[in-house]
This record gives C-alpha cells, structure tokens and sequence, in this order.
C-alpha cells in the first residue's frame, strides 16, 4: 500500500501561467479599474498568482511599471479620439480631447493621483501630442505656439485629473465637509454664490462643472491666439 509520502510525490505539480510583461500589465490596470488603494506588488503577485519580486524580470521597478499603466491609459484616450473627425472644428477638436483624457485617467484613480503630474514617455502619450498640436498648426500658429499651448493644456487638464482623483478617492463624509470649507473660504467674496452649492451634492457633479468652466476659460484664450492676427504675421 502505498504511503502518503509516495503520494504526495506522484500527485501532478500546480502549474501555473508563464508571466510576461503584457500579463503583469494587464492585471495591475485590472487592479487599478477595481479598486482605489494605490497598486503594491503584494496586491499584484496574489492577482497573477505568483511571487511578486518576479515582477521585476519584466519591469525594471515599480516606477517603471507605473509609467507602462499611463501609457496604456494613454492607448484608451488614443483609441477614443479616433472618434473625432479631422475636419471637426478646431474648439470641439481641442474640448474633446481634453474631456477624453480626464474621463480616461479618472477610471484609474489611484494611478492618476499617483502619476498624472509626471510623463510616460510612452509612443501613445507622444501621439496624443502629436495630435493636440496639429489641430493648432492647422489653424496657423506657429510650431513654437502650439508646443507652448498644448503643454499649457496638459498642465490645466492633468492637474485637475489629479485634483479630482484625489477627492473622488475620499469617503462621502470627508466630499461633504471639503465642499462645505470650500464654501466657508469663498462665502466672503460671494455670498449669493455661497447659496448655489449643495454641500450634500454628487462631488463629481462639483468637479464636472469646475474642469468645464476650466476649459471654457482656456479654450477662449486659445482662440485668441488662433482668430488673431499675431500668428499671420
């Protein structure tokens, strides 16, 4: 009769699922979609089943990791903005690819707070890019005013995802007492104004109409630039 021990060495060895890079990144931007905590390795290894220091055959460090899981968010918003005819104007162009990249970034809160304020260097930030500026070189400016408007934009559009992220990542309490400081600090200069927040508001509601009247404000001093005659000359 054979023993335990015999078998325990006959019984087939757990196999598990070979890493590689596209696997490691695909779970830690699934992490990233399912939860708000900021992305360990612990949390990652138990996801793909395997010791998380191996994470480090495929990616040089965390960081490195961090920077691949902009990149991808950057593919979403690339894919996205595939939607908007060349031809659109150059206003709607602009305000769509700015709503794209907040509403992309904020599916991922924890990296946006983490990473928004940072580049990933990556061939899919690099293209969205390319296209912001070519709508603007298409209106006329010159290729030094585009590359100043379009880094002018990505400072407006990802400090704000990163804002955002971090109030969206709070507990509803503590978005209920931010709105009401928000109120106390502001009541002076506007009273009337005062009475229009609802401190028991969706935050997000809040954040919407802010970013929106953001790009507003943006958007029109663009279209300065571009419907004056500075850059014709």
């Amino acid at each position: 009769m054979a023993s335990n021990t015999t078998r325990r060495r006959k019984a087939a060895p757990r196999t598990r699922a070979a890493l590689s890079s596209e696997r490691i990144l695909a779970a830690a931007m699934q992490l990233a979609l399912d939860s708000p905590e900021a992305l360990s390795l612990s949390r990652l290894g138990a996801a793909l089943d395997a010791d998380p220091t191996a994470v480090y055959r495929h990616f040089h460090s965390r960081d490195d990791l961090l920077r691949a899981m902009a990149d991808a968010v950057h593919e979403e918003v690339d894919a996205e903005l595939e939607q908007i005819p060349e031809d659109a104007p150059w206003r709607e162009a602009l305000e769509r690819h700015l709503w794209t990249i907040r509403r992309c970034f904020l599916r991922y809160p924890a990296l946006a707070r983490e990473y928004c304020h940072r580049l990933s260097g990556g061939v899919h930030e690099a293209r969205g890019v390319r296209r912001f500026a070519d709508v603007l070189l298409r209106e006329g400016l010159a290729p030094e005013d585009a590359v100043s408007i379009t880094r002018a934009s990505a400072v407006l559009v990802f400090g704000a995802i990163a804002m955002d992220a971090g109030s969206i990542m709070l507990s509803e309490a503590q978005q209920r007492e931010e709105l009401g400081r928000l109120v106390r600090v502001y009541r002076p200069v506007s009273p009337e104004w005062a009475l229009t927040v609802d401190v028991d508001a969706d935050v997000v509601t809040d954040l919407d109409t802010q970013f929106a009247l953001a790009l507003e404000v943006m958007l029109d001093g663009i279209g300065l630039r571009v419907d004056g005659p500075s850059h014709d000359a």
